[in-house]
């Protein structure tokens, strides 16, 4: 599946990673709104309703109530206690932002996101307890990321960019070192390298589409296998041992 952002050069692509990274600055305004932006969530609407009402729902939730559903569901099955997963292929969770893991989970719940185990945990779990478990896990502390140590260098695409393929630095949307910027962008720094390989490829093969303005999409079809190995072994954790 293909897409398009018709003309797009440098100029558009940082708009459209500030509208999303800006999200913290509107705070609990009515954001993104549309028509769809008004559904009610347990209508399963098409996209995230950035309304008043749920980033309210999310600015809301709370950490203690998280951490027992969290155990209740049994999640560090997978991503470990506090959101550090025991697996090189399965993500970190710890220290995103509430409203990332928020829209994470609510799209798994609402089947914008398609793995099997995932969709079928929120989905027997409430808004109100999606909320209330992306504020405990955003409260953990990430993994470090290895950075140039085991790089040996900062890769370029990371710090810099490649005008002639449109393709801002990864800094300038994730923030410098891969630290994330506002409520949307997310935190990529200390993230499981497989995890991060398998992410972008996903993305770079339209396997995964829930980026919003398929900013993502754009960018990692547009990389090749080594650059995204390279990025991984930069932001990545440091690898488990097998």
């Amino acid at each position: 599946m293909k897409f398009c952002f018709g003309v797009l050069n440098k100029s558009r692509l940082l708009a459209v990673c500030v509208a999303v990274a800006g999200l913290n600055i509107l705070g609990t305004g009515d954001i993104l709104a549309s028509k769809k932006a008004t559904t009610i969530i347990g209508e399963k609407p098409e996209t995230m309703p950035w309304t008043a009402k749920i980033m309210e729902l999310i600015n809301n939730g709370n950490a203690q109530k998280g951490a027992a559903i969290a155990k209740e569901h049994n999640c560090k099955k997978c991503h470990g206690k506090t959101g550090i997963s025991d697996e090189n292929d399965t993500p970190n969770i710890a220290g995103l932002t509430r409203a990332y893991a928020f829209k994470q989970m609510f799209d798994y719940k609402y089947g914008r996101r398609n793995d099997k185990d995932m969709r079928k945990r929120c989905g027997k779990i409430s808004d109100q307890n999606i909320a209330d478990i992306a504020a405990f896990y955003a409260d953990q502390k990430s993994e470090p990321m290895m950075g140039i140590k085991a790089s040996k260098t900062v890769p370029v695409l990371a710090v810099t960019g490649d005008k002639s393929r449109q393709l801002l630095a990864c800094d300038i949307c994730h923030n410098k070192n891969g630290t994330g910027r506002g409520l949307l962008v997310p935190l990529i720094a200390g993230q499981k390298r497989e995890h991060f390989i398998d992410t972008m490829t996903a993305y770079k093969e339209s396997d995964r589409s829930n980026d919003d303005f398929g900013v993502m999409r754009f960018i990692a079809e547009k990389l090749s296998d080594e650059e995204i190995e390279q990025l991984a072994l930069y932001y990545g954790s440091l690898p488990l041992e097998e």
